[in-house]
């Protein structure tokens, strides 16, 4: 074998070793979920975030995980362990539903961008949410404007 095909060969080991040893988390929101599914006005809605680690390697500390309504901040919280490759783990918030049309966006590893990932560009979703009026405000449908 020539010298020049043994430092191509030893140039190929070495790099799929530096690859191996860069596996990294990739945490996503693997899904958001509403109960009550269609809130009303007034109800006090459980934001359920299911956030799955979908890289190489296990987080290696805690992170935030963070719920936005029309981007004014509902809430931050922690998950305080690590979560393994493939591992998924739910975070719940809640947030009394005012009428109108609504962005939720959730956002996994903010505001400190504490893990180090594969990719930090896949972080969030977002959801639209209609909320209409309650039964007790539902009598102000029938006022008309003169």
């Amino acid at each position: 074998m020539s010298f020049r095909w043994k430092r191509l060969i030893a140039v190929l080991i070495l790099l799929a070793a530096s690859v191996a040893v860069q596996a990294s988390p990739d945490l996503v929101v693997a899904g958001i979920v509403l109960d009550p599914p269609h809130p009303v006005s007034g109800d006090v809605v459980t934001v359920a975030a299911r956030v799955a680690n979908v890289g190489e390697d296990a987080t290696d500390s805690p992170f935030h995980v963070t719920a936005s309504v029309d981007g004014v901040r509902l809430q931050s919280t922690m998950v305080p362990r690590d979560v393994e490759v493939d591992e998924e783990v739910w975070i719940e918030m809640e947030w009394v539903a005012s009428v109108g049309v609504h962005t939720l966006e959730i956002v996994v590893d903010e505001p400190f961008d504490r893990i180090d990932e594969t990719r930090e560009t896949n972080n969030s979703e977002v959801a639209t949410i209609l909320v209409q009026l309650g039964p007790e405000e539902s009598s102000l449908r029938e006022l008309r404007v003169a």
